[in-house]
């Protein structure tokens, strides 16, 4: 049976918490423009809206920001990089190796560069990504200062965004007890040991 949902009111006003979502987008929006360069085996739906949002960015910030020449060199990079990404990605869904549909990728530069463990992908993630690409777009800089920011805007974005996927995570594994703990209650009273 397929559930109706409700249409949107027109009279709705724009909310705080529609706000803070849309602050979420841009920030996975801009992530995505540099997280191709530093991970790899991203699951199915990866860059999804974000990777359409990010062309948007990039374009705008070509014209916007006075660097066209600049920002056609990183799209020149970056879309053959994504388009890699995703025939990897759907090579392994043929062959029956799925990933999580929304995994972010394995962040390989972080962890060939600095010997990191398996079990240290979210320290990976969170900080030693981000610090990379500040670096990378620091040395930028000093040759192509737009791009450069560019970059360093993506280093910023990827730490915010590994940031709000802890908050998230944190939320969910408190939901995840506090459910464990009412069922264990419900269980006891049906038992009838208040």
């Amino acid at each position: 049976m397929q559930q109706r949902q409700e249409p949107m009111r027109p009279d709705r006003e724009f909310s705080h918490a529609d706000g803070f979502n849309l602050v979420v987008l841009g920030i996975i929006s801009m992530a995505c423009c540099v997280l191709p360069f530093c991970r790899s085996g991203f699951g199915m739906a990866a860059f999804y809206p974000g990777g359409m949002i990010a062309l948007v960015i990039m374009f705008c910030y070509a014209g916007f920001g006075e660097c066209p020449e600049d920002m056609g060199l990183f799209f020149c990079l970056w879309l053959p990089l994504v388009l890699f990404h995703r025939g990897r990605t759907l090579l392994r869904a043929v062959r029956g190796d799925y990933e999580y549909s929304k995994y972010d990728g394995w962040p390989w530069l972080s962890m060939w560069l600095c010997r990191l463990s398996a079990g240290q992908e979210m320290a990976a993630k969170g900080l030693v990504d981000p610090l990379l690409l500040i670096l990378a777009g620091l040395l930028l800089c000093t040759i192509r200062p737009p791009l450069g920011l560019f970059v360093i805007a993506g280093g910023v974005s990827v730490f915010a965004k590994a940031g709000i996927e802890h908050l998230v995570e944190m939320s969910h594994d408190r939901a995840q007890r506090d459910a464990e703990m009412v069922l264990r209650a419900r269980a006891k009273r049906r038992r009838g040991g208040w």
